[in-house]
C-alpha cells in the first residue's frame, strides 16, 4: 500500500513540474506579447502624431490656397 502512495506521490509531483514548466513558458510568452504591444502602441502614437502634423500641413496649405483664390479674385 505505501509503495502504491508512493507511486502516486510521485507522478502527482511530476505533474504538478510539468505544470509548472508550462506555465513558465506561458509567462514568457506572455511577457514577450506584452513587449510587442507595446512596441506597436509605440508605432501608433508616432503616426498618429505624423497625421496630426499632416493635417495642420493640410489646414495650413488650404489657408495659402484661400488667400491665393482671394488675390486672383481681386485682380
Amino acid at each position: 500500500m505505501m509503495d502504491r502512495t508512493s507511486e502516486v506521490v510521485d507522478r502527482n509531483l511530476e505533474m504538478m513540474d510539468r505544470t509548472f514548466k508550462v506555465v513558465d513558458r506561458n509567462t514568457e510568452l506572455l511577457d514577450r506579447t506584452f513587449e510587442v504591444v507595446d512596441r506597436n502602441l509605440e508605432m501608433m502614437d508616432r503616426t498618429f502624431k505624423v497625421v496630426d502634423r499632416n493635417l495642420e500641413m493640410m489646414d495650413r496649405m488650404s489657408k495659402v490656397v484661400d488667400r491665393i483664390t482671394e488675390l486672383m479674385d481681386r485682380t
